[in-house]
């Protein structure tokens, strides 16, 4: 009879019988979850085997379980508070830079600066112009361009109202957003409060796999 000598403190090695009964366990147990899994997913399907599912409605199934996306994020890019001077036709208030008979930004807000995506911009007109009362219109013009598909992505608070750029009511031109239908009345010497906000898209979902083929989901 043959002997292995094995040094003190050496683990006792494995016999094949041993490795072979791990092995048809741990192989037993993945059987048992893919059954599960299949299971899962029949019932989801209407009883329909995921392996003889069509790839789009196998997909469906499993999108229920998909992460969801994450939320756009709001920054805010400016803070201020706006005095009302009306020019001297009372067709126009706010504050203006380029007409003589209004305010400046620079002296009406209380801030006019801010920095969008990269960009050092300044507010040089912020107006409501109730000329026709059936369509007053707000116009927020700024010192340097920013891309149409960059400026869709802000919005422009005025007390508790919020007027997005994209909107079917908005106009983009270069550095002037202008608001038609615009629910503001405002006053010589009213205090009002503004914020200038951008959002950023949202994330596509990440991290999910399917392979039709071994039913795994990352």
């Amino acid at each position: 009879m043959s002997r292995v000598l094995r040094q003190a403190g050496a683990p006792e090695p494995v016999s094949p019988s041993r490795w072979e009964g791990c092995s048809r366990a741990e192989s037993g147990q993945a059987g048992k979850r893919q059954a599960v899994l299949i299971g899962w997913l029949a019932s989801l399907l209407g009883g329909i085997s995921p392996l003889a599912a069509p790839p789009v409605l196998l997909l469906g199934a499993l999108s229920l379980f998909a992460p969801a996306p994450a939320e756009a994020e709001t920054t805010t890019l400016l803070t201020a508070t706006l005095t009302v001077d009306p020019n001297t036709a009372g067709t126009v208030l706010g504050c203006d830079d380029g007409v003589a008979s209004i305010d400046n930004c620079s002296t009406a807000l209380t801030n006019t600066s801010f920095t969008y995506e990269g960009t050092a911009n300044t507010v040089i007109r912020l107006i409501v112009s109730p000329v026709n009362p059936a369509n007053v219109q707000l116009i927020l013009q700024y010192s340097a361009v920013i891309q149409t598909d960059k400026s869709q992505r802000l919005t422009l608070h005025i007390d508790d109202k919020s007027f997005p750029a994209l909107s079917n009511d908005a106009t983009i031109i270069l550095q002037k957003i202008t608001w038609n239908g615009a629910d503001l009345t405002w006053t010589d010497g009213q205090k009002v409060q503004v914020r200038l906000t951008s959002t950023s898209p949202p994330a596509a979902p990440t991290n999910l796999s399917v392979k039709a083929g071994d039913l795994e989901l990352y």
